[in-house]
């Protein structure tokens, strides 16, 4: 039994080196990695990685701060003139300006249609539109008041 066992293990290591004598000439198959597609791949990521994270050159922003210049308006006419003396009362709420004012939820008013103006005052006074802070000081005026304070609104440029 012995003897079968050590004729069974020679034949054995005999095939094997047969076998790997004859794997020694087989050639090797470069088509599973490919050194040179993946050395130029690799290279590729690389450079795209460090120009995405390269830092930025961003444009300086050079911001021109505008002064507070306050709204040339040419009173050209009589009405105009008039139109300023009673917007006089209405510089609390809108502005001075008729800029508006958001904490006192009035609206801006310069450079509005003359003819809005007198339009929602007329409303208002009328009670088509209901301003109840408003009415007191709007009471009062006539149909040439309302003209007027369009005409000096209107002259304000937007």
């Amino acid at each position: 039994m012995q003897r079968v066992t050590v004729l069974l293990v020679f034949l054995t290591l005999i095939i094997i080196v047969l076998n790997l004598k004859s794997g020694q000439n087989l050639e090797v198959e470069k088509s599973f990695f490919d050194l040179e597609k993946y050395s130029k791949s690799y290279h590729a990521e690389k450079d795209l990685i460090a120009e995405l994270s390269a830092p930025k050159v961003v444009e300086e922003i050079v911001e021109e701060v505008v002064e507070n210049i306050e709204p040339i308006v040419e009173l050209t006419t009589e009405s105009q003139i008039r139109g300023q003396k009673l917007y006089s009362k209405c510089i609390t709420c809108h502005g001075k300006h008729g800029t508006g004012k958001k904490s006192q939820k009035a609206p801006k008013l310069a450079g509005q249609y003359d003819w809005y103006i007198a339009d929602k005052i007329k409303q208002m006074q009328d009670g088509i539109w209901e301003n109840k802070v408003m009415y007191p000081y709007i009471k009062k005026l006539t149909a040439q008041d309302r003209q007027d304070l369009g005409a000096f609104l209107s002259a304000y440029k937007w």
